[in-house]
């Protein structure tokens, strides 16, 4: 069953993002990590790194700055088979004048416990405004990380071959069992650059509290993560330094 369900959304692909810009971050736990892929556990996020290592699905909503027309939706589903992670999902924002779709699917190496990775994704982007032909284009992101001990880095190419292409890397430390910290600078094209801060804190195993914020543009994201048995529920808001605010919603079942 979870195989089936693997396959149909490998075929089924069409989903998100606002602005064509499409590195926006449209999940509720990247949203409150302000992407920084290494704290996250959403199945959907492989979307953003092939190395995220869960096995489950997950549908998102995000509503990027308070208006409707800019509302992402995305589903994403992921399974492991022996040391080979895979993951396929759709993003989509759509409106009468404007419709963008990102159809994506991930390979990647793990080691058991995901400590040690490397991956790549392809994505298909589907473009269309207004009467203007529509448009196709493919890229790719690749990425690959170490754990040892309490620390951790991983090293990301995100949208090669785009116009949104960027370089991640991020450095992880985990001095508490229930609380880790990370940090990534991103390199983009035309001197692009930004400093991004995370934390992650476990109250206790049902719920999970998230912080983070970026320099450019300047925002700020929280999250909050709630875990019944396998069923997952994730709400994160994060602001930006001249639009409204970004709320966004996850729920995910993990197997």
């Amino acid at each position: 069953m979870k195989i089936l369900l693997l396959l149909l959304a490998m075929t089924v692909m069409g989903a998100v993002t606002f602005l064509g810009a499409v590195v926006i971050e449209s999940t509720a736990s990247l949203s409150g990590l302000n992407g920084i892929t290494m704290l996250s556990s959403n199945p959907a996020d492989h979307a953003f790194s092939p190395l995220i290592g869960s096995r489950g699905i997950s549908y998102s909503l995000c509503n990027n700055f308070g208006t409707s027309v800019a509302n992402v939706y995305g589903l994403g589903v992921a399974d492991r088979a022996g040391i080979f992670q895979l993951a396929s999902g759709i993003r989509l924002q759509s409106s009468e004048d404007y419709r963008w779709q990102d159809q994506y699917a991930s390979l990647a190496i793990m080691d058991p416990g995901n400590h040690v990775g490397i991956g790549a994704t392809l994505h298909l982007d589907y473009q269309k405004a207004g009467s203007a032909p529509s448009t196709y284009d493919w890229s790719w992101d690749a990425a690959c990380k170490a754990d040892w001990g309490d620390y951790g880095m991983e090293f990301r190419l995100i949208r090669m071959d785009s116009e949104d292409r960027q370089l991640h890397i991020t450095a992880v430390s985990r001095l508490y069992s229930d609380m880790a910290f990370a940090t990534t600078y991103v390199w983009g094209k035309n001197g692009y650059a930004s400093l991004r801060t995370a934390s992650s804190y476990t109250i206790t195993d049902e719920i999970i509290l998230q912080s983070s914020w970026q320099s450019n543009p300047s925002r700020f994201g929280a999250g909050l993560q709630i875990k019944i048995d396998k069923l997952n529920l994730s709400y994160a808001i994060r602001t930006h330094n001249e639009l409204n605010l970004t709320h966004c919603f996850d729920l995910g079942y993990s197997w």
